[in-house]
Formats: structure tokens, sequence, C-alpha cells
């Protein structure tokens, strides 16, 4: 009887590397073994340097199955090998390639003994991660109803801080959460009660699928033996490591990268130091920057070939970032020709007036035959584009936004609107009960009892609101949440001592009251949502009355504009992100908004260290997402709290780059002042753009 035998081939051979530049060639054609460090500029060809690197490996004959591609989403890794199969058809498919957390769950259900779990081991999501936090709470009896404690997911969040970061439970509180300070001690009881919960339920969450694997890769001095032997397996698996983005690992995936590669010594890390910036997320830069201190042999290549953006948006990147001084060394060169544009600089009245130029000429490159799916406008913080979310709603421009929920939409934003909708219609119940459980105490049910008699003094022609100071109301709520019933008088009494036209005045005061620590307490960002808060409060101000700003906000998801644009695919829309989601994306014509001090950057962020050389990241981050035209704006005024105008001032980031000149002996920026033109008879001046206006 005869045999087939399935084995694997020989290697495709001599991998023709002529369609790659001579930086990605160096790349690719390394031999295994040893250590690279890839700075990897924006535009310049990472990913197809990165595929055929992987190809090149086979084809110099290293086993596919011996190869470890790490990657930070699973769509990610699968198109690179779906390249690398086009380069090898053969062998691309027993490449092992993942995300960090993919590729660790598939080593521990090999390894799970090891750490003292089961293979059989049952993956929490975050809902049900979520769970076992709050039920790790009620098992300490910890009553979060007489003490206010953070929330179940802000308990969470700290958890997976301490992971990532390699911190202490005390220090992600004092990093993260100052406000929890005192709850240090039930804090870690409910971390202890969290991780006891899990073991006996056989349960890892996701933080966990790193901690396991690191325990693997990286194993501590006091290991067992189980431990070490399992550890030399994992390590010898994989004779090449390589890790995508790698500007964007944590400490603990640098670990586990490092340890990874120690036994064969293969490892092959990509990315760009100057766009890092998720550092809220617990990506730290000191995993590239410090690469080749803890690999002093490790060799370094540079891509700064570029092959998106025009020149003059180059220009502005590379002089912004020279700015921040630990970095590599570089400056990134265009591949492209002039289209004769700089980047425009163009100061605006106020927010509204931004809104209204971007607008504008979001119609006019349409009419120029520009897609609406190939225009952005980034922003540094959500609420930066509140104003512009309703002038292109006004206009009928469809948009998607990239960062999440559109600004009205947000719970945090919904509380306090509800809070307005009370003032406004003593009758809407949805609107009063939302209001009320933002405070500690109050629960369903009293809300309940509340509101029927709020209907019977309604029914009886007296304003409810106004005797909330009665004992009878406080009757009602109870001894329990007397405390919080008692700020509730106090905000509905200054609520509707204030005249109708006093929009703002009503926002401040509830920002002023408890809900402010509802909002510490309930969220992960507090700042960041309270800031939302404001900048509500400040658009209110261009409103006459209360009436009309709930209707105009009403109006707005049914907004029924008469059409201005005509797309001829029904899914072109101008794409609305934070530059945080627009990492890794283009298009044609970007717009950048609010490049004022204290906006971007960041009030909060310059205050943290290292802060502003994370915003100067940001921006050239924003600035490389454009391929043909930049356009920055600055607002010079912002309406403050109680009418107040607040002068503002030109981001840091836009005086850096004035007095300094291009290639072609031109400024960087093109300063366009944009005039708003009432009569359409009236010729602009040659050195502004003129918009229409009412």
């Amino acid at each position: 009887m005869g045999r087939y035998v399935i084995g694997r081939r020989e290697p495709a051979r001599g991998l023709d590397l002529s369609g790659l530049n001579l930086q990605q060639q160096a790349v690719v054609a390394h031999p295994p073994g040893g250590q690279r460090l890839v700075i990897a500029g924006p535009g310049s060809g990472k990913t197809r340097t990165l595929t055929y690197r992987v190809a090149n490996l086979i084809a110099m004959g290293v086993p596919p199955e011996r190869l470890l591609l790490l990657t930070f989403t699973n769509r990610a890794a699968r198109e690179m090998l779906e390249r690398v199969e086009q380069l090898v058809p053969e062998d691309a498919w027993r490449v092992h390639g993942g995300t960090f957390h993919s590729v660790g769950n598939r080593l521990l259900r090999r390894h799970a003994a090891a750490i003292g779990y089961q293979p059989d081991f049952t993956i929490l999501d975050r809902g049900d991660a979520e769970e076992q936090v709050g039920a790790a709470i009620l098992d300490l009896g910890i009553d979060t109803r007489k003490r206010r404690f953070p929330r179940k997911k802000v308990v969470l969040n700290l958890f997976s801080a301490c992971i990532n970061q390699e911190l202490s439970l005390q220090e992600a509180i004092f990093q993260k959460a100052p406000q929890f300070q005192a709850l240090l001690q039930p804090l870690q009881d409910v971390a202890q009660r969290y991780v006891e919960r899990k073991r006996a339920a056989n349960q890892l969450d996701f933080d966990d699928l790193l901690v396991g694997w690191s325990l693997l890769a990286d194993p501590p001095p006091e290991a067992n033996e189980a431990l070490r032997a399992a550890s030399a397996e994992v390590c010898g698996l994989y004779r090449e490591v390589l890790v995508d983005e790698y500007q964007d690992v944590n400490a603990i995936q640098g670990r586990i990268a490092d340890g990874m590669a120690s036994v064969h010594g293969g490892l092959t890390v990509v990315g760009d130091d100057c766009q890092s910036i998720y550092r809220f997320r617990g990506a730290d830069d000191q995993n590239i920057l410090a690469f080749e201190a803890r690999h002093p042999e490790a060799e370094r290549f540079y891509l700064t070939i570029n092959y998106r953006s025009r020149p003059e948006i180059l220009a502005v990147a590379n002089q912004s970032i020279t700015h921040n001084p630990k970095r590599f060394i570089k400056d990134l060169e265009p591949v492209r020709e002039s289209n004769g544009m700089r980047p425009w600089l163009s100061p605006l009245r106020d927010r509204r007036m931004q809104a209204t130029f971007v607008a504008e000429r979001i119609l006019d490159l349409r009419d120029e035959g520009i897609p609406l799916n190939e225009i952005a406008v980034l922003y540094r913080a959500h609420h930066h584009a509140t104003e512009l979310q309703v002038e292109l709603t006004r206009r009928g421009i469809p948009f998607m936004v990239r960062s999440g929920l559109r600004f009205f939409e947000q719970a945090h934003i919904k509380d306090v609107l509800s809070f307005l909708r009370v003032l406004h219609n003593r009758r809407d119940e949805l609107s009063f009960h939302r209001a009320l459980m933002t405070f500690d105490a109050i629960g369903p049910a009293t809300i309940r009892r509340v509101f029927e008699r709020v209907h019977e003094r309604l029914t009886a022609g007296a304003d409810p609101l106004a005797e909330f100071e009665q004992p009878v109301w406080g009757n009602l709520v109870g001894a329990r949440g007397a405390k919080s019933w008692q700020a509730v008088v106090k905000l509905f009494g200054q609520l509707v001592r204030l005249d109708d036209t006093k929009v703002t005045e009503m926002i401040w005061a509830i920002l002023d009251s408890p809900y402010a620590d509802h909002v510490r307490y309930s969220y992960s960002n507090p700042q960041a949502r309270l800031e939302d808060l404001q900048q509500l409060a400040d658009y209110a101000a261009n409103f006459d009355g209360l009436h009309q700003f709930l209707a105009e906000l009403a109006l707005l998801d049914t907004f029924q504009a008469e059409e201005v644009v005509e797309s001829e695919e029904p899914d072109e829309k101008v794409s609305l992100s934070s530059i945080h989601q627009a990492k890794g994306l283009e298009w044609s014509r970007v717009f950048v908004l609010c490049m004022n001090d204290g906006l971007f950057p960041m009030a909060t962020a310059l205050r943290e260290p290292g802060g502003e050389e994370e915003e100067r990241r940001l921006f050239y981050v924003a600035t490389t997402r454009a391929k043909d035209e930049l356009y920055l704006t600055y607002t010079e005024i912002r309406e403050g709290r109680r009418m107040r105008q607040d002068l503002l001032a030109v981001s840091r980031f836009i005086r850096e780059l004035q007095g300094v000149k291009n290639s072609q002996n031109q400024p960087l920026l093109d300063r366009v002042e944009v005039v708003f033109n009432t009569d359409p008879g009236l010729e602009a001046p040659k050195e502004t753009k003129a918009l229409e206006g009412d």
C-alpha cells in the first residue's frame, strides 16, 4: 500500500522586492535573527513593508509556523496575512498572527495549568467583568447607596490600568482618579475579591490574558518548576517575532514581546514615536524610545519616504515635531509634487463663525468635485465640534461621527438636558426620572412617589418645583435619601428663580450642584465630560431662551433642510473625528478645529508630565492625515460664564511655525482671512476668502 505524505514544500526563493523603495528593501531583506527597530513615518508604506518582511522571512527559509505577527486589531492581522498569502500562497496560512489578547488566549489554552487555571476557562467580556466587580462589591457588604462609591465600570477601569501599566492600585488611583484616594482600602478589598471570584469560576477577563501570557513569557524569580517549563516551551516557539504599531504597546505588552524573543532573538518592532498618542489607554512611548537600551545590538531602520501628503503639508508636520526634544530625529520626504497650496490658517471670531466657514468650504469643495467622503474635520475634544454638528445638520450636509456618539446623544449631555426639560415642562415624567436618578439614595420607587405628587400639584394649579422645600416632599423621600433631597431642593430652587433667558446660568447651576460629583464617580473620563458640559453652557448663550434652546436640539435629529448636496453615493458623508480616532486614516481635505492654547493643546494635558509633547504628537498626526489640502482654524473669543467674553490665544503649535519658511522660501502657513459677505454683489479683496451670509 502506498503512502501520501503531506509536508512543507520548499519555500519560494528570491522574492521580488523591486516594488519597494530602498528604505523598505533594507528592512525586508535583512537576514533573520537579531533585533530591528523600524521607525516608520506616516504614509511611508509601513504595512506593505511589514507584509513583505513576513513573506521574505518565509522565502529565506524560516518556517511559517515559527513566525509570530502581533498587531492591535485582528482585522489588521488578517489583512496583512492575506497580503502575505498573495506573495507566498502555499505557506502564509501557517503564520501565527493576531492581537496580543487573541494570541495570549491561544497560548494559555495549552498552558493554563501552569498559571493555575483549567484549559476550558471562560473569557469574560466587558459587561460580564463589570458584573463580577459588582458582585465582589456586594460580597464585601459595601453599601454604595449610603456611601458614594465609584461605579463598577470605573472600578474595573482602575484595575485594568494597574495591569496594563503595571502600577499598584495606589499609584493608579493617584494618577488617574485622585478623588478615590480615601477609598484605597475598600478598593483593594474589591480587587482581591474580584480575583477570587474569577479563579473560583475558572474565568479570565481580557487583562488576565495578558497577565497569564506575561507569566509564560517572563516568569518571576519565584516561579515554580511547572511555570518555568511552560515558559521555556512558549518562548522557544517562534524564531521571529514582529510587532506592528510598537509605539502603542503598554508596559506589559512590551515585556511580553521581549520575552517571546528571548530564546531565538529574532525581534522586529515597527512604529513611530512621533505618533505615540494613546497614553490615556496605557501606551508608553518609553517602550520604543528605550528599545535600543534594552537591546544594545539592535539595528535601526527608517521609513521616511511619504507617499500620502503634498510637500507643503509635510513641511508643517516636520517643523512642528522638532519642538519635541525626546524623539528619533527624522524628516518626512514627499514623493508627491506640490499643488501650490500651503495649509490655510484662518482666524474666526467664535465657534459659530468657525462652523459656518467649515460648512461653506465643504460645499465649495463638493462643487469642485471632491467627494464628501474625502473630507474630514478633526478635533482634539468631542465638544469642539458641537456648533459644527448643528451647522452641518441645518444645511443638510451628511456627516458621520467617527469618535462615537454625536455630541447631544452622550449620557452626561442628556442628563443635564433632562433638568432643563423638567423646568420647561413640569409634566415630563421621563426627564424628571432621569434627573433625579443622578442623586444618591434616590431610586425609581421614590421617584414614582414624588412624581405622583408633582402631578397632583400641577392638577391643582400649583408649581410643584417651587414647593419642594415643604416637609411633605421630604417625607416622600424618607430618611435614607434626606441628604440628597436637600440637594434637589437647593438645585431646583436656584433653577426656578432664574429667568427663562438665563439658560447658560441654569447649566452652570447644575454643574455647581452634586451632579458634578455624580460625573466624577460614574465615568472614567470625568474631566472631559465636565468640559463637554461647560461647552454646552457656552453654546446655550447663542439662544434667546430655554424654549428656543430645547426646540433647536429636538429638531436636530429630524431636521429637514433644503437639499444642498447631491451625493452620487448614498453613503457619501463628511467624517467628523477626534484625532485619536483618525490615526491610520487619510483624506484628501482635512480641517483641524480650535487651534487655541488651552483647547489644542488641552489645558489639562499641559499640567501633566510629558503632556505638551503628546499634544504636539497629536498635532503631527492630525496634519499628516491630509493628502492634498489642510485647513487650520482658531477662534478669537469664547462666550464665558455669566456672558463674559474670553479672549483666546492662538495655539503654541501655530506660533512655533511662524517665521519659518518652506523650501520655496514661503511661510509654512497661508493666513487666510475669512470675510462674511452679506452682499453677494460686493467682491471680496483678493487676499481674503468671502463667504455669503444671510
